[in-house]
């Protein structure tokens, strides 16, 4: 179109909001994408534009030299030979299958086929996320007693811990997670795996400070008195630090100072 000026948005929703908004004149889409806009939006039209070539749409990369290619291309023929392929498109991009779809704020029927996915999507998540808890809380109270401890190696080792994983976004942990350590490792880690491990030691740096908080949040008074008494340095943290309901009864004077 000659003399027509091209804007380039970060987001597909922004650019709705432009056409809508009625700064643009046309907005540029896969198909799918507005099919499913126009569905949910009267005010809102489709076009499709002609391609050149008849190759032009998606593609499925493999690395190279895969041997694979070749047996994917074969399926993909005969699959196109059948028509198998083309009523998956219908199926899946259709425009009755958008609009049926778009009918309607609460339209239950887009779950249909979903639910076992939903369902397991949920599984997963309370899964990793009892994992990473559980993992994070024994890692974390380790943590605080190395910062509580006289060693200066394992309070070095636990301050730049903390300090890198509070540091550092959860999303960039994520990802080296999953997809640096087979590319410095070799080792194929699970995506659960890699979720779990994230979480996990994020969560730990903060749990770490909550501990040695509620540490140290205890009275002075009863560490010293745990001293006097003689008992033992893991005793008395088990026992009394960490179990705060425990009680230390050390002499009173009585009334009569012949009696303790």
């Amino acid at each position: 179109m000659d003399g027509s000026e091209i804007v380039k948005l970060n987001r597909i929703p922004d650019l709705v909001q432009e056409i809508k908004s009625g700064r643009l004149d046309a907005v540029i889409l896969e198909d799918a994408v507005a099919l499913e806009y126009t569905a949910g939006d009267s005010n809102l039209v489709y076009r499709f534009l002609p391609t050149a070539d008849e190759d032009e749409g998606y593609a499925i990369a493999f690395p190279k030299g895969s041997p694979l290619r070749e047996e994917f291309n074969a399926a993909l023929a005969d699959m196109k030979a059948d028509g198998s392929l083309q009523a998956i498109v219908d199926k899946w991009f259709g425009k009755e299958e958008s609009e049926r779809r778009g009918n309607g704020i609460l339209d239950f029927n887009v779950l249909d086929g979903y639910m076992g996915y939903l369902l397991e999507g949920v599984f997963v998540t309370l899964l990793f996320t009892f994992v990473s808890a559980l993992f994070g809380f024994v890692w974390g109270s380790i943590l605080s007693l190395f910062k509580l401890s006289s060693m200066k190696p394992l309070q070095w080792f636990a301050t730049v811990y903390t300090s890198i994983f509070r540091g550092t976004p959860l999303l960039l942990q994520l990802l080296i997670f999953y997809f640096a350590t087979p590319q410095l490792t070799g080792y194929d880690i699970s995506a659960l795996m890699a979720a779990g491990l994230a979480f996990g030691l994020n969560s730990a740096a903060y749990l770490s400070e909550t501990i040695r908080g509620g540490i140290l949040a205890v009275d002075k008074g009863q560490r010293e008195a745990a001293m006097a008494l003689g008992i033992p340095y893991r005793t008395m943290m088990v026992s009394i630090i960490f179990r705060r309901r425990s009680k230390i009864y050390c002499p009173r004077w009585s009334t009569n100072a012949s009696r303790w």
